[in-house]
């Protein structure tokens, strides 16, 4: 068993200007945020369809996309389309 922590998982928080409520998380491993809205499994792109989020964070955005290729870039581009203006 493996006693390494996986930096990822908090580093964000130190470079966002803040935590709004309903930011939009795609954890790395079992991170949680209160008060974040947080996908799980394919619920990704009902979580993404015509909705704007204060703020999205994804310290491991690999980790969500797998199997295909590209899909990351794709990923990518529709979580910065999710911020709401201002965010």
């Amino acid at each position: 068993m493996s006693t390494e922590v996986d930096a990822r998982v908090l580093n964000w928080r130190f470079v966002v200007p803040g935590e709004p409520e309903g930011l939009l998380l795609l954890p790395a491993g079992t991170e949680t945020l209160p008060g974040a809205v947080t996908p799980e499994g394919d619920v990704l792109d009902g979580a993404l369809l015509g909705r704007c989020y204060p703020a999205v964070a994804a310290p491991d955005l690999a980790a969500w996309t797998p199997h295909r290729k590209r899909a990351a870039a794709h990923l990518l581009a529709g979580l910065a389309a999710a911020v709401a203006p201002g965010g």
